[in-house]
């Protein structure tokens, strides 16, 4: 009841400045229609605080949101990319432990078989797998001298060049 006529008067006091600022001052047509909306500016200062508020409440929530999703995209890219890195690695791993062994294998095939003598080429002294390495022979030759004369009959080769002439 007492908020009525609160209402009412506030109302018919804002009408009757309205009727005398417009009798008095000749306000542009553009002015005029905000003259309209005095009645308002009550409501206006009583509740703007509380707008504003629930503006920038919203504005606040959804920059959280929009920063949250971006961070959990962002998380998920990097859980893909880290996820591939480890599938790489393990791959890697994998093919270099699959290599390896092919090598162990090989190498041991080749020790059991052509180095210990199973080899048909056996009987052909000009082989690769029968010659003897210069460096075995000549430690033969110094291991099996034993007096200094047989030490100085020893020949020194000259070294066999890695690469080819240049």
């Amino acid at each position: 009841m007492v908020l009525d006529e609160l209402i009412t008067t506030i109302f018919s006091t804002l009408s009757s400045i309205e009727a005398t600022i417009s009798t008095q001052i000749s306000l542009p047509i553009l002015s005029q229609t905000f003259i309209n909306y005095l009645p308002f500016l009550p409501f206006i200062a009583i509740f703007w605080p509380f707008c504003l508020t629930l503006i920038v409440a919203f504005a606040s929530t959804s920059t959280w949101i929009f920063w949250l999703f971006t961070s959990l995209l962002l998380g998920f890219v990097q859980l893909l990319y880290a996820s591939y890195q480890f599938l790489m690695i393990g791959w890697d791993i994998v093919m270099l432990s699959i290599l390896k062994t092919f090598a162990l294998m090989r190498s041991y095939i080749r020790y059991y078989t052509i180095k210990s003598g199973f080899s048909k080429k056996k009987n052909d002294p000009n082989h690769k797998y029968n010659k003897r390495g210069r460096r075995r022979e000549w430690r033969e030759k110094i291991n099996g001298a034993s007096n200094y004369n047989e030490f100085i009959n020893i020949e020194i080769q000259e070294p066999v060049p890695v690469h080819g002439p240049d």
